[in-house]
């Protein structure tokens, strides 16, 4: 069986639940292949990573990758497609006119997520509201299945029967744990999306006082992608005012990061009282929890 997962925004080295929890344990006896961008093409165990784009793909240009995506899945003869962004699901409509079997994957709450976006003004929010419920209600039930990443917003979909819920939890084989060497340095760590709404400026508004202060022998490391240009910023001004206690490490590899995590003493992961977030699973909670961490 032929498998191809698109998601052309999402650095999938780094995002564990479509490569190692989907596409890896597929890969045994089948064909699996991920479309994204933001990386080069290669191969990962047996799962073969096409790249559209080396770099990432900016919002602008999106549809033209999102047409670039679906041509290229159309000239391999695959037997099913599973995709993972909403707005691609709005292009993978074309493949289910070929008469493609698609499932699309919602990894969290979306529309309670457009309300949050700080890049779309209000009438762009009621704008993209009004259509995501006209694709929801009249093309939605059309796919072949529909997969939820966890419950919280599984009642949105009470009227759709064709649904599974595969929640995010990670997988504790990868996280090994290492003798610390004791010292006084609290060592903090915040992995994932690094955006207002899931804290980040409060820990690091925090940890440069007390740095200020001069009675604490504190170090914070950031890890993951900054979607807003003004906020990486002000995270780099911060970093390189405090380089010897404030990091940005960037992106990197799912594999890499859980082998790190179990070197600091407190995870940080502060999400705010945002509604796509009130009924959320934690996932970063139980990431810190299987590495042992304290967490904030």
């Amino acid at each position: 069986m032929k498998i191809t997962h698109l998601a052309i925004t999402h650095n999938v080295e780094s995002d564990s639940r479509i490569l190692h929890k989907m596409a890896m344990s597929q890969s045994y006896g089948n064909e699996v292949t991920i479309i994204t961008s933001g990386t080069s093409s290669k191969k990962i165990g047996k799962v073969k990573i096409l790249s559209i784009s080396k770099d990432r793909i900016k919002r602008k240009t999106y549809p033209i990758y999102a047409i670039k995506t679906i041509y290229y899945s159309l000239q391999n003869k695959n037997s099913i497609y599973h995709v993972h962004e909403v707005p691609l699901m709005f292009f993978s409509t074309i493949l289910l006119m070929f008469g493609k079997k698609v499932i699309i994957d919602f990894h969290e709450d979306f529309s309670a997520e457009l309300k949050t976006k700080p890049y779309l003004r209000n009438y762009q929010k009621y704008l993209f509201q009004f259509g995501y419920k006209l694709f929801f209600k009249f093309i939605v039930p059309y796919f072949h299945h529909i997969i939820l990443a966890e419950d919280s917003y599984s009642q949105n979909f009470a009227s759709i029967k064709n649904k599974t819920i595969i929640r995010n939890y990670p997988k504790t084989e990868y996280f090994s744990f290492i003798e610390k060497k004791e010292d006084d340095t609290l060592n903090i760590v915040y992995a994932g999306t690094i955006s207002v709404d899931r804290g980040c400026e409060n820990i690091l508004n925090v940890v440069a006082k007390l740095l200020d202060q001069g009675n604490y022998n504190i170090k914070l490391d950031y890890y993951g992608p900054i979607f807003e240009s003004d906020l990486q910023k002000k995270i780099i001004k911060v970093c390189n005012k405090y380089s010897k206690n404030i990091r940005y490490l960037g992106q990197v590899s799912y594999l890499d990061i859980v082998e790190r995590l179990t070197e600091y003493d407190v995870g940080f992961s502060a999400l705010h009282n945002e509604l796509n977030y009130q009924g959320s699973m934690p996932t970063k909670l139980l990431e810190y929890n299987c590495a042992g961490l304290h967490t904030i």
